[in-house]
């Protein structure tokens, strides 16, 4: 799907349906910073939660966002997640997310160049 009015679109609910409700949880693991360009690796956590009450539904594992620089601002210039289905813990709140193996791996191998990002202590300018 490309572009902000294609989204929106398609994320409006049928005609005389409710929105589902999202709740979402996102853990930056690194950034690697190149100029004006950025990879981003995080890992998230999305409950739905359909509007008549069924049950939740959460989906979690890792992204890998593209970010540019633009005016002075890290834009979204791609992103890739690899969510799947995570069995939902009592109440359909968010629950930890089990290791990342493959990714971490493809990251670590070059951790010489990564810079890790602590999101209380330090900011990407």
């Amino acid at each position: 799907m490309m572009g902000k009015a294609a989204y929106a679109a398609a994320s409006k609910p049928p005609a005389g349906k409710e929105m589902p409700k999202f709740d979402g949880k996102g853990e930056i693991q690194e950034i690697k910073v190149l100029g004006d360009w950025a990879l981003m690796w995080t890992k998230l956590s999305v409950v739905v939660t359909p509007p008549s009450g069924a049950t939740p539904m959460t989906r979690g594992g890792n992204t890998l966002t593209t970010l540019n620089k633009q005016n002075g601002k890290w834009m979204p210039a791609r992103d890739a997640n690899m969510l799947t289905v995570v069995p939902n813990p009592a109440g359909g709140r968010l629950r930890a997310l089990p290791p990342a193996i493959t990714l971490a791996r493809r990251l670590n191998d070059a951790r010489n160049q990564v810079a890790v990002f602590d999101s209380d202590k330090a900011q990407v300018t």
